[in-house]
């Protein structure tokens, strides 16, 4: 153990000690929750991107149906099990790390005199141990980041007007969000004037395709065909 000598021997210099000590613990809170906060984004693309190659529930606080709960730890427990664990582990080895530390002094007879040292004292090893995890943890997210989704629909990240978009079932399609539901074509759809029985358009005639979210069957969008998010405009 090393102890540096960074303030006097006054009672109130106990305060910057122990701000002193601390302020890492406040460093890696805010990393926990950055971190926590890119998985989590990244998993809700991962969530969204499945909807294009399987047909499964929404995912809602109160499901009904073939609806899916949230997850209680806000994602699923096989990252979030292991990321508080982490983070706990990394909490006490930076508690070990730099803590404060008081030496007294004592007579031959234990009699108490006075305080030798007042200051924070660190321990190497942990430190090289906390920093040791800390290179795995960032690599661990780099690696993630390498993670590809699954293909076949556009990613939204968390923007409720291209989620919205993605959300006009075709008519007759009862109360989908209460259903398994997969993202696709169901609509008619064109590909540089060919329809899908690869019949030729008459001249300036265009098929329109839909893709939505829905409980009908749905085909994969047609690289080259138009799609749009609504089968007809709604006259104001």
């Amino acid at each position: 153990m090393t102890v540096l000598n960074i303030v006097g021997k006054k009672r109130h210099d106990i305060l910057t000690l122990i701000f002193v000590a601390n302020s890492p613990q406040l460093i890696l809170s805010i990393v926990y929750f950055s971190y926590n906060g890119l998985i989590t984004f990244m998993l809700m693309a991962d969530e969204w991107s499945g909807f294009s190659s399987e047909r499964k529930g929404l995912r809602v606080t109160s499901a009904s149906g073939a609806q899916r709960s949230t997850y209680r730890l806000q994602i699923p427990y096989r990252y979030a099990v292991p990321l508080i664990t982490v983070s706990v582990v990394m909490h006490w080895l930076v508690s070990q790390s730099l803590y404060v530390s008081i030496l007294k002094y004592y007579d031959q007879d234990g009699v108490y005199e006075y305080d030798l040292i007042w200051g924070c004292g660190f321990l190497p090893r942990a430190i090289l141990i906390t920093i040791c995890l800390g290179v795995v943890v960032l690599m661990v997210g780099i690696v993630m980041g390498f993670r590809k989704y699954k293909p076949g629909i556009p990613l939204v990240g968390s923007c409720s007007s291209a989620i919205s978009a993605a959300c006009h079932p075709p008519q007759g399609d009862d109360k989908p969000s209460r259903k398994a539901v997969r993202w696709g074509s169901c609509g008619p759809t064109s590909t540089l004037g060919m329809t899908r029985d690869n019949s030729t358009l008459s001249s300036g005639e265009s098929e329109i395709g839909h893709c939505s979210l829905t409980s009908f069957s749905v085909e994969p969008p047609v690289e080259g065909a138009l799609y749009a998010g609504l089968r007809k405009r709604k006259e104001i």
